[in-house]
């Protein structure tokens, strides 16, 4: 088991909790790994029957309690579902610094719509907040 990420099972439910407070769960090589390794083996598991966190083929939720900034946001638009708490903050920080964020580009624009991604991308500015 790693260090960066608990995994509970309860019966057809997987709950995958990252386990980086420190660095405010940002995704690092340990963490992706995991993940990857952790995913790929629920996929196999005909048992498993929801993942909590990621997965391609099972329905996905996100529970969010905190910020959901760059690696963390991509995470949570990936899934299918995301469940957040009143303190949850989602943003791509890396826009302010030039970077883009293509790979999660068309999840935007499929759940916020064109205009919203592009006031994003535009201005730095994340929908809804003044």
């Amino acid at each position: 088991m790693s260090d960066v990420l608990r995994i509970d099972r309860n019966g057809s439910l997987l709950r995958l909790t990252m386990q980086r407070p420190e660095k405010r769960n940002a995704l690092n090589s340990e963490l992706v790994e995991a993940l990857i390794e952790t995913l790929e083996n629920a996929e196999a598991d005909k048992d498993v029957r929801v993942v909590l966190l990621a997965a391609k083929t099972k329905p996905v939720i996100a529970v969010v309690d905190g910020p959901a900034l760059g690696g963390g946001a991509a995470l949570a638009i990936a899934c299918d579902m995301v469940i957040a708490s009143h303190e949850a903050k989602f943003g791509y920080p890396e826009i302010k610094r030039g970077f883009t964020v293509a790979g999660v580009l068309p999840l935007l624009v499929k759940h916020i719509g064109e205009k919203a991604v592009f006031d994003l991308y535009s201005t730095c500015i994340r929908p809804g907040v003044a």
